[in-house]
């Protein structure tokens, strides 16, 4: 089974470049996948069908088959990413630091809870903070304290004290401070599989905050 990385096209966004690389080669794909997504203690069964891949019980040293379960698990994974990243610039839901030591970092958070932290022009990570793990947490919770965590993490690795540096997250939007309204929000959100150009990506995620403010 083949593999090449996804793309998204994020030249209508400030601080990053024309396109966005979901994981640009398949070792760091692997690793993530391995390390987080397919962790029983980071709830991704939130985003894609994890029992699904793991009740296969596809061993790691058997490498043919754990390689093509690795890709057929970022087929599935990688529009949800895509929708995810959309998502952080279209409601702001990131900070920019500009002065990291490996050049400039996104730091972004999913409404489903999740960590995005992106380059330029790639996506480096993605986890669920492990201050949230093996909780029962609400959904309008995880999502709330994984900005938290964020925040903690942004202000941490920042390098100069100049507010030029630094981006916080903002939550603008009634929908992402009221919990019922997130809970709506989420539920159209979690239904959504974006079709068409990168414009109507966009417009897609900015109509599911229609009727929520």
């Amino acid at each position: 089974m083949k593999w090449a990385p996804r793309y998204v096209i994020t030249k209508y966004f400030s601080f990053v470049g024309n396109e966005i690389a979901i994981f640009r080669w398949f070792n760091t794909c692997k690793r993530h996948i391995e390390k987080h997504m397919l962790k029983k203690k980071e709830p991704w069964n939130l985003v894609f069908q994890r029992a699904k891949y793991l009740s296969r019980n596809v061993k790691r040293h058997q490498v043919e088959q754990w390689e093509n379960l690795i890709k057929e698990i970022y087929g599935e994974l990688s529009p949800e990413l895509e929708k995810s990243i959309l998502t952080i610039f279209t409601y702001n839901l990131y900070g920019y630091l500009e002065k990291h030591e490996d050049g400039p970092r996104i730091y972004g958070v999913d409404p489903r809870g999740f960590v995005i932290i992106l380059s330029k022009t790639s996506l480096l990570t993605s986890y669920y903070p492990s201050q949230m793990h093996d909780r029962p947490y609400s959904k309008f919770l995880l999502f709330r304290g994984t900005r938290d965590c964020l925040e903690t993490t942004i202000r941490k690795n920042r390098k100069t004290r100049s507010k030029k540096d630094i981006t916080l997250i903002e939550l603008d939007q009634p929908f992402f401070v009221d919990d019922k309204k997130f809970d709506k929000f989420l539920h159209k959100y979690n239904r959504l599989s974006l079709q068409g150009t990168s414009e109507e990506k966009i417009r897609q995620i900015k109509n599911l905050g229609n009727n929520h403010e």
